[in-house]
């Protein structure tokens, strides 16, 4: 764990890693994209479980009777890049927050980062993961549904989207913080050296 907050610490103070970082996010979610059209072409142009916010235990059970041999192939090709693309996010949101924060200078800065709090920045990225594998569980499993799992599928989309939210919007809540203080500073600079004319 701390090898990660380090690489977080990294990427948020080494300006070509996190242009790779950013890179790399960006081509897992072009891939990510891809791979989802595909499968709804090949399952009556149903989505991944992964990729339908409002999934119901209804909706598992009617799209299920839809997937074929290719679409569940195809959506073991998305299963292999949600790998990546939870990972990447996670990190890029993690290391934004981490480059805001530095910025903003708060004193309790240095304590969440020795203390490793940065690294809930990743806990959608462990709750997609076994979304993933629940999914993957249903589909080797299928026929018939095992409603058990989907439940438990169901539970860990909710705690994705809900640890989405909060550590997507603390990020950039912070990046905003961390612009205006920049934009602040480049005024007060301004105006001192305007009325030293």
């Amino acid at each position: 764990m701390k090898k990660i907050n380090n690489f977080i610490m990294y990427c948020s103070s080494t300006g070509w890693a996190f242009l790779i970082l950013t890179a790399g996010f960006a081509l897992s979610l072009f891939l990510l994209l891809q791979s989802s059209a595909q499968f709804a072409n090949a399952t009556n142009n149903f989505q991944p479980f992964d990729m339908q916010s409002t999934l119901s235990v209804d909706d598992v059970d009617t799209q299920l009777t839809f997937y074929t041999n290719e679409s569940k192939q195809i959506y073991f090709g998305f299963f292999i890049i949600d790998f990546f693309f939870p990972l990447l996010g996670g990190l890029f949101s993690a290391s934004l927050a981490t480059f805001s924060l530095r910025s903003l200078n708060f004193s309790w800065f240095n304590t969440l980062q020795a203390s490793q709090w940065l690294l809930l920045f990743l806990s959608p990225t462990l709750f997609d993961w076994l979304e993933n594998i629940s999914t993957l569980f249903l589909l080797q499993t299928y026929p018939p549904v095992n409603f058990d799992v989907v439940f438990i599928m169901l539970f860990f989309k909710s705690a994705k989207l809900i640890c989405l939210f909060i550590f997507q919007t603390l990020a950039f809540l912070f990046l905003i913080m961390a612009v205006i203080k920049f934009g602040m500073n480049v005024f007060r600079t301004y105006l001192k050296n305007t009325m030293s004319l």
